[in-house]
């Protein structure tokens, strides 16, 4: 008998160093909520920053229009000023009798009075083929040569094209 005296006796007793130490409580929600919350605050902010961001934007838009809003308005009073000169109101009122090489304004006015030559139609749409070929290898090599900082190059083409100008105008 004093074996199970001695067996409950030892069951009854914690195992040392446990006896201090209270049960521990499950604290996993306050980690979660805490998680939550952090969550909604940053949510939150991403949602203030972004609407912030995007008032900056129309600000920065609305400027920018209001900028070329005044820009047109003294461009418009620019062009009427331009047209309401005196030196705009002469040129309208040229004629063949007060320019110099009266020919020049005579030839122009039969021409406009003449209208299109039908039979020249080929020609007109040959010249305008050549001048779209040659505008747009012109643009293109203008491309290439400004990608490559190798603008100086672009000289040797205008005088190229300078001199072969000036040599078919001498032939036709």
């Amino acid at each position: 008998m004093d074996e199970e005296k001695d067996l409950e006796a030892t069951a009854a007793i914690p195992p040392a160093g446990t006896e201090d130490a209270p049960e521990r409580k499950d604290r996993r929600w306050i980690i979660f909520g805490a998680a939550a919350v952090a969550v909604a605050v940053l949510v939150a902010g991403g949602v203030c920053g972004y609407r912030a961001y995007e008032g900056h934007q129309v600000s920065v838009a609305r400027q920018t229009c209001q900028s070329a809003v005044a820009d047109q308005a003294k461009a418009v009073k620019a062009y009427k000023t331009l047209l309401g000169s005196d030196d705009t109101m002469a040129a309208l009122k040229t004629d063949a009798k007060s320019v110099k090489d009266a020919r020049t304004v005579d030839t122009l006015a039969k021409a406009a009075k003449a209208g299109i030559d039908v039979s020249l139609l080929p020609a007109y749409l040959a010249g305008m083929l050549v001048a779209m070929v040659s505008g747009v290898a012109a643009i293109g090599l203008v491309k290439r040569l400004t990608s490559k900082g190798r603008f100086g190059a672009f000289s040797y083409y205008c005088w190229g094209a300078g001199a072969l100008t000036m040599i078919l105008s001498l032939i036709f």
